[in-house]
């Protein structure tokens, strides 16, 4: 059995495909987590990990939900980033 093929996961997943609200939060949040990349570069990974977790996310979605999973997303990154972008400019 895999590292990754428990029950949790599992329960993670059908979470959200049944909580429509969880999951644009989960991704939400993942958005920005993403911004922690470009602050400090030594989190280069964060930013692998949340493009992955959402490509997860919109793979399962139809393309009306996976429009706005990734809308949701960018807007996150966005609005978490603003601060970061006003200090570096």
């Amino acid at each position: 059995m895999s590292r990754f093929g428990g029950a949790a996961p599992r329960r993670f997943a059908t979470a959200l495909a049944t909580r429509p609200v969880a999951e644009l939060a989960f991704v939400a949040g993942l958005g920005a987590v993403q911004t922690l990349a470009f602050v400090a570069t030594a989190f280069w990974i964060v930013q692998f990990a949340a493009v992955a977790l959402l490509a997860w996310r919109v793979g399962l979605a139809s393309p009306r939900r996976a429009a706005v999973l990734g809308l949701v997303f960018g807007t996150a990154w966005l609005g978490a980033g603003t601060w970061w972008l006003f200090i570096s400019l």
